[in-house]
């Protein structure tokens, strides 16, 4: 049977991966312009993004959404000897801060593979040369995953409220975010505003065509509308 029947690009599939409408909200303020003269279009990063949740029916959960963009963050490739740690992508030096790389090969025995910074480059690179052996590292893991479970029998009460500070904290972060981006929205909303009086007085001057002004005023209230209609699903969160 062929490898890929359907013919689908590799493109699409990362599209279709990275859609965050597929878990049923509706994603806006995905770009912006330089100024209402200058219609330049300006890419916003994923974090200045207006998503808006629950808007339309939901094919897979927000969850699996995230989990889907933290695993395409560390994708994890096989070695030429086609081996690959449990590790793969997610080992950081504690000097740099750049990835490790995995280094096995045919002459090297499983407990002889090892990790080392994608900085050294043989000498050539910005870090020294350091490296820990993949047994070593499931080793360490190994342990850390056992003294956390012998904690979580011993202090279940206490392991439960350091879950609960650590997810109000988030909570009261998203919350600060949420209001801030609101609180942008609107002084947004307000600019618009001056902006239309603005062109709407050059109109009438001669020195802004109508045409040319009946395109600006319509993108400027397309843009306040969807403003507003944010505004008002953050105010409802924030209730």
């Amino acid at each position: 049977m062929p490898v890929n029947i359907y013919h689908w690009r590799e493109n699409s599939i990362v599209h279709i991966l990275e859609n965050r409408q597929y878990t049923g909200g509706t994603v806006n303020g995905k770009s912006t312009t330089v100024s209402y003269k200058v219609h330049k279009k300006i890419e916003k990063s994923q974090e200045d993004y207006q998503v808006i949740p629950n808007t339309q029916e939901a094919i897979i959960s927000e969850n699996t959404w995230l989990r889907v963009q933290e695993l395409r963050k560390n994708k994890r490739r096989n070695t030429a000897t086609g081996r690959r740690s449990l590790f793969s992508g997610l080992v950081y030096c504690a000097d740099c801060g750049s990835k490790l790389h995995f280094c096995a090969s045919k002459s090297l025995k499983k407990n002889q593979e090892f990790w080392r910074c994608s900085s050294y480059k043989d000498g050539r690179g910005t870090c020294t040369i350091h490296f820990i052996r993949d047994v070593v590292l499931e080793a360490i893991v190994k342990e850390a995953i056992s003294e956390l479970a012998d904690f979580v029998r011993c202090y279940n009460s206490a392991f439960l409220y350091l879950i609960s500070e650590k997810k109000g904290a988030e909570s009261v972060n998203r919350e600060k975010s949420l209001r801030a981006k609101t609180e942008s929205a609107k002084q947004r909303i307000s600019d618009l505003d001056k902006l239309f009086s603005r062109i709407y007085e050059d109109n009438i001057l001669g020195k802004l065509s109508d045409e040319r002004y009946s395109r600006m005023a319509n993108e400027y209230e397309a843009e306040q509308k969807r403003l507003i209609s944010e505004v008002e699903e953050n105010e409802k969160t924030l209730i």
